[in-house]
């Protein structure tokens, strides 16, 4: 069993919008995210969406054919959120892969925030149509080459496997055009993708003798990442696991 670290880099062409929902600086309409440390980022979720989409165009097109398809996308990313009918909200299923993603911040030199204009052109008067103009937070300019590096992880059972998902994720990374926001006007441009890959083998506890005389034992639980469990919260409950999830 291997655990793999991809450290992932991907080379955008400015100008880039990774486009974010929180409050930014005043005057502008469209703001690029930032981390808790204020730093450019695109956020995991819109990768791994992008990802999907792309293995999805792959497979379209490879179904049938000599060429190499990607397998098992549940797997790899997760089922997709689908709304039942009946609902307008999903449900807190898990939905997990097996393919772990961080942020993908940017790594480059300093970038200072500037404006571009968007405007919608009325046809009868060959001026601004009203309200339709979007200043965009732009803080990389025009035909720049932007990075943004982050990590993919997971686990695979040997080397082979390990350099299969490794191969299924660089094709996929590469098929996408822009994986940033306004696309269709030439925003983030896909140039390059690196891949660093570093394998590491899982370490695992030594089996202990199986006690027959006993009826209970004492049994140790120590987490390899951050783990949350859902349960009501009733005092104190902070330093104990439920026993329904272990069991």
């Amino acid at each position: 069993m291997l655990d793999v670290t991809l450290t992932v880099t991907l080379v955008l062409q400015g100008p880039v919008l990774s486009q974010a929902t929180a409050m930014g600086n005043l005057g502008f309409d469209a703001h690029m995210a930032r981390n808790h440390q204020g730093h450019y980022y695109m956020p995991f979720s819109l990768v791994r969406g992008r990802l999907r989409q792309a293995w999805e165009e792959i497979n379209d097109l490879t179904n049938g054919r000599h060429a190499p398809s990607v397998p098992a996308l549940d797997i790899l990313l997760g089922p997709q959120n689908e709304l039942p009918e009946s609902r307008e909200t999903s449900d807190f299923r898990p939905r997990r892969g097996r393919l772990h993603m961080t942020d993908f911040t940017y790594t480059g030199d300093g970038a200072a925030p500037e404006a571009l204009y968007r405007v919608r052109v009325d046809a009868e008067r060959g001026s601004v149509d009203d309200g339709a103009m979007q200043i965009i937070e732009s803080p990389f300019a025009p035909g720049q080459h932007v990075p943004f590096t982050g990590h993919i992880s997971y686990r695979a059972q040997h080397r082979t496997e390990a350099e299969a998902i490794e191969a299924y994720i660089r094709k996929g990374l590469r098929w996408m055009p822009c994986p940033g926001a306004e696309r269709t006007s030439g925003f983030g441009r896909l140039l390059e993708v690196k891949l660093e890959a570093v394998h590491e083998a899982v370490a695992t506890a030594p089996s202990a003798p199986w006690p027959q005389a006993a009826n209970m034992f004492h049994l140790a639980i120590q987490p390899q990442a951050p783990i949350c469990v859902s349960s009501h919260q009733v005092a104190p409950n902070l330093g104990r696991v439920p026993i329904f999830p272990v069991r």
